[in-house]
């Protein structure tokens, strides 16, 4: 048997691997191999969103700092235009009436720019001069009005605590009011402690029916916390790889910000330049006196105030006794007691209480910032617990949205390798199919007789199914081995020749026997013509020598061939009988 071609060696190689593949794919490959795959093509899927996402944004801020260029640039051109037109029109002649006094118009018809803006700046210090002294008086009198509305609120509250304190006895009134003050701490103290009561209360029939359930909870949470620390060790790598992808984003989106603030600074910069070059070219105002100002220096002078506080320290002495006096009497009436030893003396008992009032005060401002420092703390506890809570709240939905993509992305996964699966065993059952035909035929190449050839069909069916697809491909190439060093020792042209020496000979014995057939048959016998082919031309027998014979042909001639062997041997027993 002669070794196999390259081409057919070839061809046996890609079969085994085919067959490998195929015979690896239903089989399901290992649990970390296939997780690792889908993290991989997930962190990949990430990244290009993330990549695309950058570079949308990345494109957005481009076109907004495009736009607002080309806004500064429309701005700046427009500025340049008004410069222009203030330079075009700096040295006109201004034609119109402008009023210098209410008493007064002046036809300036000759006047030149400058001139008009300096009787402007004129005119417009005069009235700045007046507003501002307007503003100093009434400035001046409402804090006079202040200083008077806060000494009548201090008598009226002074009349207030002298009515309080004049109807009855001191001692009696203060003994009411320690007594009063007594009574609402002790009704505090109680009203705390049966709240702090029904709160424990409270708290321990929580406890009670908890207790009755604590095991199940207990259990619940075990599961739970055992559940979210697989699911922590699985969602850390993405974390993680999250985190260095946001890093990314971060440099780059720093970058951005950092060109857009030096060009945004730069249009700035020019912005001021152009500014500074616009207010450099308007003239500066001229300074202006200001004589209402001076009058009312005039009105301060030092000679007439110190005359006036002369006035004031003489007659000061006098002013007090009777002002002293008038307190006295005032005293007397509010009191009705016209000794003054009682009269302080009541005054110095108002002051004692006026000093536990202070003290009472002062304790209810310290429970009150204790209270409110309480009140704070538990505001921050609760929005820490809140900011906890949504961050919580959001890594789940995260996780859940991305548990269901993970399962989409799976199913479709096993959707698309199904499908696969089937289309290559398809192809393998028509591979299949195709290798057992040629190894039919290579089967029956040598076979001739009937019975031999159904029985070694049987054979080579039972073969057959009892072979791989690699086996019985192996097996047609050594056939089809075999069946090449059978037919080199055949020669084509001789065969061709006794084909073509059995053709003849049929049809010379079917020209002899006609006219004997024709002399048996009947007169009244029907004669129907045959199907009869033409003789072929010469060209077509020469150019059908140079081709190759084609299998119908080679059937035509082969039964040519049987039927002349037929009619030998009817031929040679009828001579010997």
């Amino acid at each position: 048997m002669n070794p196999m071609s390259p081409t057919l060696r070839t061809a046996l190689d890609a079969v085994k691997r085919d067959g490998e593949d195929i015979r690896k794919i239903p089989q399901p490959m290992a649990r970390p191999m296939l997780e690792v795959m889908d993290e991989m093509k997930s962190k990949l899927r990430l990244l290009d969103g993330e990549t695309k996402s950058f570079y949308e944004n990345s494109y957005r801020f481009l076109r907004e700092a495009k736009s607002e260029a080309h806004r500064l640039r429309e701005r700046n051109n427009e500025m340049r235009a008004r410069i222009v037109e203030y330079d075009r029109i700096k040295g006109s002649i201004v034609d119109h009436t402008f009023v210098i006094n209410p008493d007064q118009k002046i036809l300036n018809t000759e006047f030149s720019n400058q001139i008009m803006l300096q009787l402007f700046d004129e005119q417009v210090a005069k009235k700045m001069n007046s507003l501002n002294l307007l503003k100093h008086q009434t400035k001046m009198k409402k804090e006079h009005l202040k200083a008077l509305e806060t000494d009548l609120a201090t008598l009226e509250l002074q009349k207030e605590q002298q009515e309080e304190t004049s109807q009855g006895n001191c001692e009696s009134m203060q003994t009411i009011r320690l007594t009063e003050n007594k009574i609402e701490k002790v009704l505090l103290k109680q009203s705390e402690a049966t709240h702090i009561g029904q709160t424990y209360s409270a708290i321990h029939s929580k406890l009670k029916e908890e207790s009755i359930t604590y095991l199940t909870t207990v259990d619940a949470l075990k599961v739970e916390i055992e559940r979210c620390t697989r699911k922590l060790s699985e969602l850390r790598p993405i974390y993680e790889d999250a985190l260095l992808i946001r890093d990314k984003t971060k440099t780059e989106l720093q970058r951005h910000e950092e060109l857009f603030y030096a060009h945004r600074k730069r249009r700035e910069l020019e912005i001021g330049s152009m500014r500074r070059l616009v207010e450099a070219k308007r003239e500066k105002p001229v300074p202006q006196k200001m004589p209402m100002f001076e009058q009312e220096l005039r009105k301060l002078d030092v000679e007439v105030i110190g005359e006036e506080i002369e006035e004031e320290t003489a007659s000061e002495p006098q002013n007090r006794l009777d002002y002293y006096a008038l307190v006295h009497d005032q005293l007397k009436t509010v009191t009705g007691i016209s000794d003054l030893k009682e009269i302080v003396a009541r005054i110095e008992g108002q002051q004692e209480t006026y000093a536990q009032l202070d003290e009472i005060r002062q304790q209810n401002d310290h429970e009150l910032k204790q209270l409110k420092m309480k009140r704070k703390k538990l505001g921050e506890e609760l929005s820490r617990t809140r900011t906890n809570f949504e961050d919580k709240k959001d890594a789940q939905e995260e996780l859940q949205k991305e548990q269901t993509k993970l399962s989409d992305q799976m199913r479709n996964r096993l959707f698309g390798t199904q499908s696969e699966l089937k289309r290559v065993q398809s192809l393998e059952s028509q591979v299949r199919v195709t290798i057992e035909h040629l190894h039919n035929k290579l089967m029956m190449v040598r076979i001739a007789s009937k019975r031999e050839r159904a029985q070694s069909a049987s054979a080579v069916r039972d073969l057959v199914m009892g072979l791989s697809t690699q086996e019985l491909l192996e097996r047609c190439l050594e056939l089809h081995a075999q069946l090449e060093t059978d037919l080199e020792d055949y020669d084509l042209a001789e065969e061709n020749f006794r084909m073509t020496d059995a053709l003849s000979e049929c049809l010379r014995t079917r020209e002899e026997y006609r006219p004997t057939v024709e002399r048996r048959l009947p007169s009244y016998a029907a004669r129907i013509g045959g199907a009869t082919k033409e003789p072929p031309a010469a060209e077509d027998n020469e150019n059908s020598e140079n081709e190759v014979p084609t299998r119908e042909a080679l059937k035509q001639r082969s039964k040519l061939i049987v039927e002349h062997a037929k009619r030998k041997v009817l031929r040679g027993g009828r001579r010997r009988s």
